[in-house]
């Protein structure tokens, strides 16, 4: 088979692990005067090469309501068995047997293989045809987002389950395909928009550590201050909730807003003097639909060879905090995890635990929900703000004047001291 891919690519200028602008992975106009093989279908939002087709886009109309352009649609291709066999050589875990054929729905098979997908060709909608076909067009061996996901091996099988659960189904999504948009050609080169999301999407993600490691320095802190990583972790009651139901929105969002305050009161009380966050919500079970929320949190205090004692200061029955052993004393070794506070939210693990052959209906079922549920519980409403994943306070910013940086309560600290040595003066 030709080995063109489907779809033509329009390239933007910037290459996967490097700072993007805001502007970065947009469309290029399409040339007006172009001819031959190639057309331009704006309903579709890309340019198709006629040759690779089994019928002709002449009827397509510039219209995207005309209801005679879903009839000159043009048949999308299945990926042969050897571009499956090739790819299986180059990357592991995506291609595997697949004992679910002539399935009905979608529902019926293995998301995260893509010969299952092949196999079952004509039971997927258009849209997700051509997401699979793009997606394994695309530059699948260099295609890896090195800070985008908190497990980077899991990227690819990342993007196969939100093309199974049709993300751009879901109601913030409509209109974009957060599965393409992901996806590279063999120029190492982006062509769908960007959907800017920082809890699932792995390039926002990445771009998000590299905002974070670009604009602060968290390295200047080490001058006065030690740091320690802590987690608040909800109890049992949160991870019961009979359904991801309103109630369910409501208690993750006040869990996690109580942290945030939690870590500000510890700022004005001199406990703790700058920190990082990430709000997570983690799926502990797809089937059983039980997710746990959590909030990791680096925390800096004044020079000491013991820690703050954090768990005592902890005045809510809801929720303990745990610290870790290591108190950290160079930037060197929080970096990773600083990265990792960014990574997207991911049921690939999940998934996978509880994949079964005689449970795949159901579980695919529980996945769209539980996704669903993981995308609404941070949002706010008419009555209610939402919640920000991540945040710091009193972060140095990356700044070439500010080599002998001051942590603004120090300075305020030692004014309060030279002000009660002046009084006991007079």
């Amino acid at each position: 088979m030709n080995s063109t891919p489907l779809i033509t690519w329009n390239h933007s200028d910037n290459p996967v692990d490097e700072e993007l602008p805001q502007s970065a992975g947009q469309f290029e106009e399409t040339d007006p005067g172009r001819t031959g093989s190639e057309y331009e279908c704006s309903p579709l939002g890309c340019a198709y090469r006629a040759d690779l087709y089994e019928e002709d886009m002449d009827a397509c109309d510039d219209d995207p309501c005309d209801p005679v352009l879903e009839e000159a649609r043009p048949e999308i291709l299945r990926p042969s068995d050897q571009k499956l066999d090739s790819i299986d050589l180059l990357v592991s875990d995506l291609v595997r047997e697949n004992p679910h054929h002539g399935c009905r729905s979608k529902y019926e098979f293995d998301w995260l293989n893509l010969r299952a997908y092949a196999d079952n060709w004509d039971c997927l909608d258009y849209e997700m045809q051509r997401t699979i076909r793009e997606f394994v067009d695309s530059d699948l061996f260099e295609n890896n987002l090195k800070h985008g996901m908190k497990r980077p091996g899991e990227f690819l099988r990342h993007l196969l389950l939100l093309a199974g659960c049709e993300i751009w189904n879901i109601r913030q999504y409509q209109n974009t395909n957060m599965v393409l948009s992901n996806l590279r050609d063999h120029q190492g080169k982006y062509s769908w928009p960007w959907t800017k999301d920082r809890s699932i999407d792995a390039r926002d993600c990445n771009q998000a550590a590299y905002e974070f490691r670009d604009h602060y320095d968290p390295g200047l802190l080490f001058r006065d201050f030690n740091a320690q990583i802590i987690q608040f972790e909800a109890c049992d009651g949160y991870r019961h909730q009979p359904e991801p139901g309103w109630l369910a929105q409501a208690l993750f969002k006040n869990f996690f807003k109580d942290n945030a305050a939690i870590l500000k009161a510890w700022v004005r009380s001199g406990l703790i003097y700058s920190y990082v966050y990430s709000h997570e919500i983690s799926c502990d079970s797809i089937l059983g639909m039980r997710f746990r929320p959590h909030t990791h949190a680096i925390v800096f205090f004044k020079k000491s060879p013991i820690a703050p004692d954090f768990e005592s200061k902890m005045r809510l029955d809801d929720r303990r905090v745990t610290p870790t052993e290591q108190i950290h004393t160079r930037y060197d070794t929080l970096e990773k995890f600083i990265r990792y506070l960014y990574g997207a939210y991911s049921l690939v693990g999940v998934y996978e635990r509880e994949r079964r052959d005689d449970n795949l209906l159901n579980l695919n079922r529980n996945t769209v929900q539980a996704l669903h549920a993981i995308l609404e519980i941070p949002k706010g409403d008419t009555l209610d703000s939402g919640v920000q994943r991540n945040n710091h306070s009193y972060i140095p910013k990356q700044d070439p004047n500010l080599r002998r940086w001051r942590h603004p309560l120090l300075e305020k600290e030692q004014r309060r001291k030279v002000g009660q040595r002046n009084k006991r003066g007079r």
